[in-house]
């Protein structure tokens, strides 16, 4: 890479971004580092602690696993009972919004923005990502290894099955699976004794 490449590539990724967002970007990978590979419940409190802090809104108590990573978290609302395996990336660029009782697995990416690929001008590494927020509705599970493309909403108790690609929204109780994800069934409250 030319030095007039590394100049244009590092002023278009500061570009738009204040010096505090800049700092606050390093403190945010910094403490994700300090305390994300640390193991069991105090690792769990701990996380918590922090991402209160770091995001835009925690409410309640979370378990997010060890070696999950999470970048722009200012732009992340999470709600109460939280559970994150081990493994998943949340990129909130564009915003991500996650409701109450939601049970995401390992290895998981959430990533709220993407690169613009039609401007042959220029090459995608330089160009700006386009933001499109994510919403995944309380009582929500998202299996192993989903993808989870930037503009989708998971509706209430819906379903994604694991190594599924979701490119499309998905309704209120639905089950999705497949690359790319297809709606397969509605999931069923029958047999089911009430508490």
């Amino acid at each position: 890479m030319t030095s007039n490449s590394l100049r244009f590539l590092l002023s278009n990724r500061l570009k738009g971004k204040s010096f505090l967002k800049i700092v606050w970007l390093e403190v945010e990978s910094w403490i994700v580092q300090l305390f994300g590979w640390i193991p069991g419940n105090i690792g769990f409190v701990l996380r918590t602690f922090c991402y209160k802090f770091l995001l835009k809104k925690l409410r309640g108590f979370s378990f997010i696993q060890v070696n999950v990573r999470i970048v722009e978290a200012r732009n992340i609302e999470i709600g109460t009972n939280f559970s994150v395996n081990s493994g998943t990336y949340l990129n909130g660029i564009g915003g991500i919004s996650i409701g109450d009782n939601v049970l995401i697995g390992p290895n998981v990416v959430i990533s709220s923005g993407e690169h613009p690929i039609f401007l042959v001008e220029f090459p995608i590494l330089f160009q700006e990502p386009q933001r499109k927020k994510i919403s995944i509705c309380s009582g929500a599970w998202v299996g192993a290894n989903v993808v989870i493309m930037p503009g989708v909403t998971i509706g209430e108790g819906a379903v994604i099955a694991a190594n599924a690609v979701v490119t499309k929204s998905v309704g209120m109780n639905e089950i999705w699976g497949g690359v790319p994800a297809r709606f397969i069934q509605l999931r069923s409250t029958m047999g089911l004794a009430k508490p």
